[in-house]
């Protein structure tokens, strides 16, 4: 894909990547989201960003093939036996 295809920010001219903006812009955004100054679907109505895009098929494939429990448990571990370092000789 060359630069000419990729789609730019709604804001500015980096490409963009979430919602329609870049990193920078998203960020900037949740900011004023998570301050309560503004809402997503405000945002939307603007034409600042785009709507979310909901989950595809891909992400529950990915979830049959790394099941949630495949973490094996945190006291796998052994202890070290005494002695079992670097001596200091």
């Amino acid at each position: 894909m060359s630069n000419e295809q990729l789609p730019t920010c709604l804001t500015c001219p980096r490409v963009g990547v979430r919602r329609g903006l870049c990193h920078r812009c998203y960020q900037a955004c949740c900011t004023q989201v998570r301050r309560g100054n503004l809402t997503w679907d405000d945002a939307e109505a603007a034409g600042l960003a785009r709507p979310a895009r909901k989950r595809g098929p891909w992400l529950d494939k990915f979830r049959e093939v790394i099941p949630a429990k495949s973490r094996p448990p945190q006291d796998v571990a052994q202890p070290a036996e005494p002695g079992a370092g670097i001596s200091a000789d």
